[in-house]
């Protein structure tokens, strides 16, 4: 290709007009030639041009840097330099670089750097790139922080965990908020957050600089400390998390007191991540199931827990993939005659070790939410020709009760459950949908409308919820709710009885004044039955409680399969 400026007269115009645009060019310019010591090696730059546009960049004149040295004009920075550019002269290939520029006037700035090399020389072309970096920068915080309370998110967390039990030995410690979902059902989702904010201010305040401190998901923390020397070192971080969370929080004017279940692993090197974090939670879940407001070390007896779980997960998954989910009948028996007060299509599978598992168990174990899920999806598609025969069988004021377990239960589930229930031929008041106080708990929005219009169509609502758990402030009446059912089984370490039958009397004093039914679940011997008779309680169920009358009998097999 022949340039329109070809001729030889032509060269000091063009020497001309490529020196002017070099000089008056936005880009930062410079044109630098190599000094080899006397082996050959390159061991410095010096400076033979540099446009105005460079000085915005290097805070160098033009006119104070040509003739100088890179270890003259940059001596912070020159071995860096001096090692980027000299590859560019051994390879011969032009490089580009994006490079940070540290300044002690200012903040730093980000450069673009284009690198030609021509022999011994290079040139180089600049500009400036800080605004990009600054938005890269903040992209990639956002997708590896938590919005809410700006710590490491779960992604970031578990990257840092992976590096550093690579590197050595590791304490994981899991931090879960103990009764969390009451502060957002009572005050608010607002507080909620303000309360996750101050719980993750007073983690960081715990700990070192260097540790991580990161949100795991909804109420839970996750930490990591490297090379702890001791057992105590985990006992020393989690008494000072356990102390720091007793001190009231304020949030929204009031004065609100919580605690913190915390469960802690140690790691080796070459451990599994994924696997210790698991550990950590697994200890946690025993600190909360022991009573909260305390911490645990993993251990063999947490260890043989933790395998439990996986064994009762995969046997849920194989007989949801199977077919080999179970609704059987589990009755609910009036304290006052005997009689049938309502029929639970309690869901079960089989279990390697338990033989059959129930729902009821597994979902007050620390099940897979996703495995919840499944399972309740399998309850809302239940056979409307046996939900009918059913319901049809049960005796005048009994009613067939379909539990979902989620927390709360998919919109979906509902619509779903009420297509069934329409296909039964059954009246709806024949019916009533269980469920946990989250799914009542939410501010208005689809789940509670859906609930609402089930309810306008006459299937009653329960609310099952365990003895500790609170739902005094819900608006239930409101709400549809016809029973409330509670098992008092953490109470059961009571030997006297005397914390489980104030609860039941607080509790059915209270149902009786919103007209609410209480039935109480769990209960394994007939002198709790007589007790609970005494305290007004509707109904009850359970191995101590005992079938209705004879007549009273459902189908003769006894189940509704899917």
């Amino acid at each position: 290709m022949v340039s329109p400026l070809s001729s030889a007269g032509d060269d000091d115009l063009v020497r001309e007009l490529v020196l002017r645009a070099a000089t008056s060019t936005l880009d930062a310019l410079s044109v630098l030639t190599a000094e080899r010591d006397a082996v050959g090696n390159i061991v410095d730059f010096r400076m033979r041009f540099t446009n105005p546009a460079a000085a915005a960049v290097t805070g160098v004149a033009p006119e104070d840097a040509v003739g100088r040295s890179i270890g003259e004009l940059f001596p912070q920075r020159a071995a860096w330099l001096v090692a980027l550019w000299s590859s560019a002269i051994r390879s011969g290939e032009p490089l580009i670089e994006e490079i940070e520029l540290r300044r002690d006037d200012g903040p730093n700035q980000w450069i673009r750097q284009q690198i030609v090399p021509v022999g011994d020389a290079i040139a180089i072309t600049s500009h400036e790139i800080t605004s990009r970096k600054l938005a890269e920068q903040e992209l990639r915080h956002r997708a590896n922080h938590d919005a809410l309370t700006e710590l490491p998110n779960r992604t970031l967390a578990q990257e840092r965990i992976s590096r550093a039990v690579a590197l050595g030995d590791t304490l994981v410690i899991f931090a879960d908020l103990d009764r969390f979902k009451a502060v957002n059902d009572q005050l608010g989702h607002t507080a909620g957050d303000e309360l996750l904010i101050q719980a993750a201010r007073r983690l960081r305040a715990c700990l070192r600089s260097e540790d991580l401190v990161a949100r795991f998901g909804g109420d839970e923390f996750l930490i990591c400390i490297s090379d702890p020397a001791t057992v105590e070192d985990a006992a020393s971080v989690a008494g000072k998390i356990l102390d720091a969370m007793r001190y009231p929080f304020r949030l929204e004017g009031r004065s609100v007191t919580t605690t913190v279940s915390v469960g802690a692993a140690r790691g080796r090197a070459g451990d599994d991540p994924a696997d210790l974090i698991r550990r950590a939670d697994a200890a946690a879940y025993r600190s909360k199931r022991s009573g909260r407001n305390a911490w645990t070390l993993f251990d063999d007896e947490v260890r043989r827990e933790l395998e439990s779980t996986t064994v009762d997960d995969r046997a849920l998954a194989e007989a949801l993939l199977g077919g080999g989910i179970e609704h059987r009948p589990s009755s609910a028996v009036r304290l006052d005659d005997g009689g049938l007060h309502s029929m639970v299509l309690a869901p079960s599978w089989p279990h390697p070790t338990l033989g059959t598992r129930r729902a009821s168990d597994y979902a007050a174990a620390s099940p897979a939410s996703e495995r919840i899920a499944e399972l309740d999806r399998a309850t809302a598609w239940l056979d409307p020709t046996r939900l009918a025969t059913l319901a049809g069988h049960l005796p005048r004021g009994a009613f067939a009760r379909i539990p979902l377990y989620g927390a709360p239960p998919e919109l979906d589930l509902l619509s779903s459950l009420s297509a069934v229930l329409d296909a039964s031929e059954v009246p709806a008041h024949r019916f009533a949908v269980d469920v946990g106080p989250t799914a009542l708990g939410e501010e208005p929005g689809p789940l509670r409308t859906a609930l609402r219009e089930l309810h306008d169509r006459g299937v009653g609502i329960v609310l099952r919820a365990l003895g500790a758990e609170p739902y005094w402030h819900l608006d239930l009446e409101s709400l549809g709710v016809r029973a409330v059912e509670f098992d008092p089984t953490p109470f059961a370490v009571d030997p006297s009885g005397r914390r489980r039958d104030a609860l039941v009397a607080a509790t059915t004093v209270w149902a009786d004044r919103l007209g609410l039914e209480t039935i109480v679940a769990g209960i394994d011997d007939r002198v709790c039955v007589a007790s609970l008779r005494e305290l007004g309680v509707t109904a009850a169920s359970g191995p101590g409680v005992g079938g209705p009358p004879e007549q009273d009998t459902t189908e003769p097999d006894g189940r509704v399969r899917d």
